[in-house]
């Protein structure tokens, strides 16, 4: 009758292992053939592990140099040259990684949980400042708000399907046309989903016909937008060259 291996009992943090921890647990869970492997393939942590798509232990169907002593340990070695690897060293590594990718998966369905959470917290909140807001309130705190729902929409999105409204666009070229590339950076680095990459932001200064170059002044265009805008006075400050 055949039985199903007994659960595996993993450390809390487990998927946070690396170096010598990470080592000690291939030992004991796969014993000392693996953990010599794990060294010469450079897979120091879990992460690294989890990461190799193809079945590591495959490596012993050919021969290298460097594996040589521990090819000698993992298999069985016919005299005509056949080798084998031995059914419990196989039995133990799938029983290992069965372990960590049930809690990896784990670990990334609550992650998502509390993410949708979260989230829909949050809308909620939003709906009901929208709903209690007066006209002031609304027009000193819709940018802020706008800025805020943008991050958590996009927080729930792939970093390639970020999404950014028009009124986050306009702040990401003001910020940075006025702080420059290393201000915009900063801002950009510190608060993950809040503004494009600047790749994707100079797209859309170049659309809009906003290509700045240093010591070159646009009079023209600076009148031009002062009368479409319908401001009668326009005023600089020092440093302000960048933006004219």
């Amino acid at each position: 009758m055949l039985r199903n291996f007994p659960p595996l009992v993993l450390p809390d943090s487990v998927l946070a292992l690396e170096g010598e921890k990470f080592f000690d647990l291939v030992n004991q869970t796969c014993g000392e053939v693996v953990k010599e492997l794990m060294e010469v393939l450079s897979i120091n942590t879990v992460y690294k592990l989890l990461l190799v798509e193809n079945d590591i232990l495959s490596i012993f169907e050919k021969k290298y140099k460097e594996l040589e002593n521990i090819t000698q340990k993992a298999c069985l070695h016919l005299n005509e040259g056949t080798i084998m690897l031995k059914p419990g060293l196989r039995l133990d590594f799938d029983h290992f990684m069965q372990a960590l990718h049930a809690v990896n998966n784990q670990s990334q369905e609550q992650a998502v949980s509390l993410s949708d959470v979260f989230f829909s917290s949050f809308q909620k909140l939003i709906e009901s400042f929208q709903l209690n807001e007066n006209d002031d309130s609304k027009n000193t705190y819709s940018f802020l708000i706008n800025f805020i729902e943008n991050i958590f929409k996009n927080l729930t999105r792939n970093k390639n399907n970020y999404r950014y409204s028009e009124a986050v666009q306009h702040f990401a070229q003001s910020l940075y046309i006025l702080g420059g590339r290393n201000v915009y950076e900063f801002v950009r680095i510190n608060l993950p989903g809040a503004i494009p990459a600047i790749p994707t932001l100079e797209d859309s200064l170049g659309k809009a016909g906003a290509q700045i170059e240093e010591g070159v002044f646009r009079y023209d265009m600076l009148s031009d937008h002062q009368k479409s805008g319908g401001y009668p006075i326009a005023i600089c400050s020092e440093d302000c060259t960048r933006v004219i």
